[in-house]
């Protein structure tokens, strides 16, 4: 049994849940309405005028909007993440492959200088460098 403000009773009431994506809270809010409107012997029975109801179920919209909100911006933050991470492992692969490549050609370099060597000293030809 819990206490509705707005109507100022308490209800009870049960409810089944038939979907997998209502929540254990959304079960407990329905239960309350359907508690406090059946506590008024019925839904045409609520008084919509009071002020209380009206300024609770504003506060309500304003926050599901607020964690929409939030819920929204999140997500959008992971998947910026994410592809971050992806751009960043791009990056550091190619520096590595980089590195990789500036290793050979410094090796390739060494390489021909010291052919370039060995036949200058078995023809006794002085080779220009570049």
């Amino acid at each position: 049994m819990a206490y509705c403000q707005a109507a100022g009773c308490y209800c009870c009431c049960t409810v089944k849940c038939g979907a997998n994506n209502i929540t254990e809270l959304t079960i407990v809010a329905l239960q309350l309405v359907c508690g406090c409107a059946n506590a008024v012997s019925g839904v045409m029975n609520v008084d919509v005028s009071n002020k209380q109801l009206l300024i609770s179920c504003s506060s309500a919209w304003q926050k599901y909007f607020a964690d929409l909100e939030d819920h929204k911006k999140k997500h959008e933050e992971e998947a910026t993440s994410k592809k971050c991470k992806v751009i960043e492992t791009d990056i550091e692969s190619w520096k590595k492959k980089e590195m990789v490549f500036e290793k050979d050609v410094e090796s390739l370099m060494t390489d021909a200088d010291n052919l370039a060597f060995i036949v200058q000293k078995q023809l006794n030809v002085l080779l220009v460098e570049i």
